[in-house]
Formats: C-alpha cells, structure tokens, sequence
C-alpha cells in the first residue's frame, strides 16, 4: 500500500461527519433493500466470506507474515469427533442447553419488536428495537421495563435518517456500525458509534467511511478495539490489518499483517479467500492467524473441493460435484452432507468452536447451532422462512419465538 493510500485511509476513518444527511422518502426503501442483501449475503454459505473490521484487546503479534520464510506450523489438532449431527432431529436450545437460555417479553413495553446482540448480565440485554432500519441500539432491562436509546437525538427524532447494520457489547460501550445515506440514497457513508451502556455522556461517532458502496465491510469486536484489513474498506487486496481503539483516535497498522484478511470470526485472519479455482490442479491452502496471541494454524482443501471456509477447527464448503461437506484442516476426514442446492450453510462462531447456519428439512428451513466441542446440535424450524430468528454480533446470540410467542436468547458464551 503506498503512502499516500495509508494517508487517505487513516484520514477517511479519523474524520468525524457532525451531520447526518437526510434522505428523501426513497432512503428507506433502498436501506430495507441493502438490509436484505447482507443478511441473504450473510448466511449464502462458503460461497463468500465478507472481510470484517475485528476487535482485539492487547495484541500480541509475533513475525506471522503471510511472506513469512519460516516452517509452517503442523496442522493442529481438532476437538470435532468427525461425525456429523442428524440437523434434523434437533431439539430446541432450551432443551438442549436450558442453562443457556434467557427468556424474554413478546415485545417492549412500547409494543414494538426487538433483536438481541447481547446479554449484559442483570436482565440487562443489548438491543436493536422496532424496525429493521432502526438507527441506533438501545439498552433493554426486562426485570423493570426500561428501555435506554442510546443514539443521538437526531437518531430519535428522524430514525429514517440512518440505519444500524450491526451493534456490539464492549465492556462498558455499546459500538453500532451504520449507514447515511447522501443525494438522496445514491451514495453511502459508513460511520461507526460509541455510547456508553448505562445511557450517561453523549453518544461518539468514531470513524467515517465516505463512499462505501453498496456492500460496507463487516465489523466485528473483542477486547477494546476495532480491527479491520485494508480490502473490507477500500476494496483492494489486502495489504495490512488497522486498528482502532473504541474511544477513538487514529488507526494503527498491526505489524507483521501484510497479506491476511479477516473473514468474520474475531480474533483470527486468513491468507486467502476460501476458493478453488476450476483451473488449479493443487488443492487450496492458508494459514489461520489468531491476531491476538499470534497462534497459526495452516490448512489445505481437500483434493475434491471447490469451495471452502476453514475455521479453527473444522473446513466447511462444497465439492466439485456440488455437494455439501465438512473436513478436518489438514484435509482428511472428509464427510459429504446429504442436502441439495442450496439447502446447507454453515458459518464459525465463537472464535471456531460453534458452527451455526440453516439445513433444509422436510418441515422447513431449520435453523441450528452445533457445538464442535461435545457433539451437540439444536435448532427451531421456521416453515415460513426467517421470520423471527435472528443472530446477534459474529453469530454469538441465537433468538427465536416460542409457540407462545415470547422471545428465547441462546447465548453461546454462556454454554459449558
């Protein structure tokens, strides 16, 4: 990357827009309309994997370039049995793991529907209220109502102004990503927020990504900071991994990056982008780096892949001849999955030790969570499609409805 490129970029995050544009009755629609694309974008299975701004607290990088001339390591050793659950005969989480389940209202006391990106601990949750479109997140306690929007007043009075794309618990912050439109929707701005959780000081925006275009880069977070590789901002190959703080300041190359990509599973990068070429007569190979202890863990694509994803513990993707599998990173133990096109997807979480994702099934679309660790897997069919279930910050929280309509959290850090 050159320097004036580094210059621009440090630039284009540091700068803080003190207004937020207000769009024409148009906005709306194309902001419901790019909604739609990342969450379809979001779980399409291996066929893609968006770059992702990652949050680490205390980096400890050691020489991992993607140049480097060092020995790789060995290929580590995975807790996955190689045995894959039957999806289908899941039961629901609260039975499955109740200890991890939270139990909430139908809606908030407004009446309005909710989504739920974290748990806070004290019947407090993190939490994006009303429409999908909403502009900022709000703090919900469920023991005595109280509902704390944290977003500008601006946010409050014109909540079409803008729309949160994702929000995140960091320690005592909650961090939003969303978009502003400009000329009316025909151009997009990125800005990323800070508030504090209980409600007291302003809210901050802390970085802006002018002309972003149609597909904003994922963010995620962990620790005290922002992470993101130069190609999920400026559409280039990546070059080098940024960091920012979440209270703010100017971005700071993370050493020894050069090459690798986030791919959406804080804290690790990845030296490719999880495809195999029809042409190439090698499998695909990479090295996962854990940007935090600076821990590698190489990979290879089994010989009949086409596509793949590789987490810490397993690979997920596509054969040659359009089938669904699993395998283990360095390759063996593959296992084709008995589900047709585009009946199957599967994506990492919880730094690699769940997979979530859909299968089809004769009742319908289900939707399951399957610990690698202990064999387990639940799930909620939903004949009519998405309606009601979500997945909070980097698939970490897994909401649906009950028969009787109230709200279920599955918090997946809170599994044994």
């Amino acid at each position: 990357m050159t320097h004036q490129l580094e210059e621009d970029l440090t630039y284009t995050l540091s700068d803080a827009a003190n207004h937020a544009p207000e769009p024409d009755e148009g906005f709306l629609d194309g902001v419901r309309r790019r909604q739609r694309a990342r969450r379809h974008r979001r779980t399409a299975g291996m066929a893609g994997c968006a770059a992702v701004l990652v949050v680490v607290g205390g980096v400890a990088v050691a020489n991992l370039s993607a140049g480097s001339t060092d020995e790789p390591p060995p290929f580590a050793s995975s807790n996955w049995s190689g045995t894959v659950p039957d999806f289908a005969a899941a039961e629901a989480p609260d039975k499955v793991w109740s200890e991890a389940v939270h139990r909430l209202p139908a809606t908030l006391p407004n009446g309005s529907d909710y989504q739920v990106f974290a748990v806070l601990g004290g019947d407090r949750y993190l939490v994006r209220t009303g429409k999908p479109n909403a502009s900022a997140p709000s703090v919900f306690n469920a023991e005595t109502g109280e509902v704390i929007f944290l977003g500008t007043e601006q946010m409050r009075t014109r909540p079409d102004s803008s729309s949160t794309d994702w929000t995140a618990a960091v320690g005592d912050y909650a961090v939003w990503f969303g978009t502003a439109g400009v000329d009316n929707g025909k151009r997009w701005h990125a800005e990323i927020w800070t508030a504090r959780l209980d409600g007291t000081g302003d809210p901050k925006k802390i970085a802006t990504v002018p002309d972003h275009g149609s597909s904003p880069p994922l963010i995620g977070v962990l620790g005290d900071s922002l992470y993101w590789d130069e190609a999920g901002l400026v559409g280039e190959e990546s070059a080098a991994i940024y960091r920012l703080p979440v209270t703010g300041g100017t971005p700071q190359r993370v050493p020894d990056s050069d090459g690798y990509r986030l791919f959406g599973l804080s804290p690790w990068a990845d030296t490719t982008r999880h495809f195999v070429a029809e042409d190439e007569s090698t499998p695909s190979r990479g090295v996962l780096w854990d940007v935090e202890t600076g821990e590698r863990r190489p990979w290879v694509a089994h010989e009949n892949a086409r596509k793949v994803i590789c987490a810490p513990e397993i690979c997920t993707g596509t054969t040659q001849g359009g089938k669904y599998f699993v395998q283990r990173l360095d390759g063996t133990g593959l296992r084709e999955l008995p589900y047709p096109k585009d009946g199957f997807n599967a994506s990492p979480a919880m730094a690699g030790r769940f997979s979530v994702g859909t299968v089809q099934t004769a009742r319908g679309i289900l939707w399951y969570v399957w610990d690698l660790v202990d064999g387990k897997a639940a799930g909620v069919t939903a004949p009519s499609g998405s309606e009601g279930i979500s997945y909070g910050y980097e698939d970490s929280i897994f909401q649906w409805r009950a028969a009787d309509g109230s709200v279920r959290v599955l918090d997946l850090a809170a599994i044994g």
